[in-house]
């Protein structure tokens, strides 16, 4: 949700909060690393690219007044400063970049989490996916697996693109899980990268309402990602890796001959009002013990550790800032079974309107 669609909806005070604890986010990520989680950090700095010369006027419109509302240092970039200073992309008719955000390999840190956990004491038991959460009379949980059942006295459910249908009436009809789809291509050659004055390593997203996003990694490959399948049966049709390629060779025409190394695609979790939410069960009703955090919209890299920090709050029983994020349940979807179907009405949407509108 735009900042300034938060202002709008809940005034000043509530937009500034949700803000710093985004930002908290970030610090945290940071601090995280810190503690010598090696996870493969790349220079600092977004660049958010204009896919057409009119968002390129939207763009230079949100980096005022981001400068005006909270004093970010946000560089605006012609389209020949773009090409000459960072890449030159083909597909980008300007740009405003931030100094701060910065690309990581998520499943190293991923790693250096679970280790950091291990050695705070907590147990992590892989391979063990819980099959039904029921209350008891007495407000425990019951967690049914494979091969035991588990008693808990409170529960958080963290499962955010990857909850099963129906796992809990606490997030039935909540979330809509969307593929993302991510390739990664052979090493470019000194040539290529010159050819493509490839000199960032900055992670780019551009303003497309289906967007793209890429990064030069530490060994020279391209990573890029956009949307993937709408169902899950289709997630590995190795069109949408292509389609991907393709799309890359438009920004760069110089990597022709590029091929792709590794390709992948996973769910990310969209909520309805485009905001995350950590949320307890109804106090004095049955689900009081059972909490969750999820609805990251794609950004759960910096966002999820905050919202870990505040569920460990809430679960200790302390008092959360009076935000929409920790007030509020995730709005049910509408029509939620035809939610597959709005989505392909979506895409069809967004690929009209980043082509002709």
């Amino acid at each position: 949700m735009p900042y300034s669609t938060m202002q709008q909806k809940w005034g000043e005070e509530v937009m500034r909060g949700i803000y710093h604890e985004m930002c908290a986010g970030v610090d945290t990520v940071n601090s995280l690393i810190s503690e010598g989680i090696d996870c493969d950090q790349q220079a600092a700095g977004y660049i958010k690219v204009a896919h057409k010369p009119s968002m390129f006027t939207l763009l230079r419109s949100q980096a005022k007044l981001q400068q005006q509302m909270f004093g970010y240092d946000v560089q605006v970039l012609s389209k020949e400063a773009l090409h000459e200073n960072y890449m030159a992309d083909e597909n980008a008719y300007g740009a405003i970049r931030y100094q701060d955000g910065f690309g990581i390999n998520p499943l190293k840190l991923a790693w250096g989490y679970q280790k950091l956990a291990r050695q705070a004491g907590a147990k992590v038991h892989t391979s063990t996916p819980v099959s039904l959460v029921s209350t008891q009379v007495d407000k425990s949980i019951l967690l049914t697996t494979p091969k035991g059942t588990v008693k808990a006295k409170k529960v958080v459910i963290a499962t955010n693109g990857y909850t099963p249908k129906g796992f809990h009436p606490l997030i039935t009809n909540r979330t809509l899980p969307v593929l993302s789809q991510i390739i990664v291509t052979d090493p470019l050659s000194a040539e290529q990268l010159a050819a493509c004055n490839f000199l960032t390593s900055n992670v780019v997203m551009d303003t497309r309402a289906l967007k793209y996003y890429y990064r030069k990694l530490p060994d020279n490959r391209i990573l890029f990602g956009g949307r993937g399948a709408i169902t899950g049966k289709n997630a590995d049709d190795p069109y949408y890796a292509q389609r991907l390629l393709a799309v890359l060779k438009t920004s760069f025409p110089a990597l022709g001959n590029l091929n792709i190394a590794y390709a992948w695609s996973g769910w990310i979790c969209m909520a309805l009002d485009d905001l995350p939410h950590i949320y307890q069960g109804k106090k004095g009703g049955a689900e009081e013990n059972v909490f969750y955090a999820m609805g990251y919209c794609g950004s759960g890299v910096s966002f999820s550790v905050q919202a870990g920090k505040r569920l460990a709050e809430k679960v200790a029983g302390k008092t959360l800032p009076n935000l929409p994020l920790y007030t509020k349940p995730l709005p049910k979807f509408p029509f939620a079974p035809l939610r597959r179907v709005g989505q392909w009405g979506y895409f069809h949407y967004g690929k009209f309107k980043d082509n002709y509108l």
